[in-house]
């Protein structure tokens, strides 16, 4: 009987532990993991996040609910297309200063966005309606590049200038 109840313990403790955390490839170098629990998506390695042809087509896209918060580690150089599109529940996303370009849509349709944070002092190239449907949430970007980032919005997107905030 002890030894039943100490194999169902570890079964369903392993289970927990599995149903916690998601996780896959994103592109050739990089990786994401979701935990399901604090719904962070972590995505982190080095190079470019591959490009979608649609919402649908991510590798989260059973999760896309869950998601509350995007984390992107230094060495991604690229946010595809459509990546986090329609995220409903993404509250805040920071953006470190190796991006250099973000596909069109990657954003848009995320009308619980909060935060968006970039770092880099140079802005990257920025898609159309990487930004579309979001509840005019702030965009914060370094002390003395706000200037730079309006302009590298607006090549693309109709983007107030009042949400660029630098910090």
């Amino acid at each position: 009987m002890k030894q039943k109840l100490f194999t169902f313990l570890l079964v369903l403790i392993a289970s927990v532990g599995i149903a916690s955390a998601q996780s896959g490839t994103c592109g050739d170098n990089l990786t994401w993991e979701l935990n399901t629990e604090t719904g962070d998506l972590t995505i982190s390695g080095t190079g470019a996040m591959a490009d979608h042809t649609s919402a649908s087509n991510v590798p989260w896209y059973d999760f896309k609910k869950a998601i509350q918060s995007v984390i992107i580690t230094d060495g991604v150089t690229s946010i595809g297309y459509e990546t986090f599109s329609y995220c409903s529940s993404l509250t805040s996303v920071t953006i470190p200063n190796s991006v250099t370009s973000i596909g069109y849509n990657a954003f848009s349709g995320c009308e619980s966005l909060t935060s968006v944070a970039f770092e880099g002092l140079t802005p990257p190239t920025i898609g159309m309606y990487v930004f579309n449907n979001t509840n005019n949430c702030p965009i914060y970007v370094p002390y003395g590049t706000k200037d730079a980032y309006v302009a590298a919005l607006n090549v693309n997107n109709t983007i107030d200038a009042s949400r660029v905030i630098e910090k």
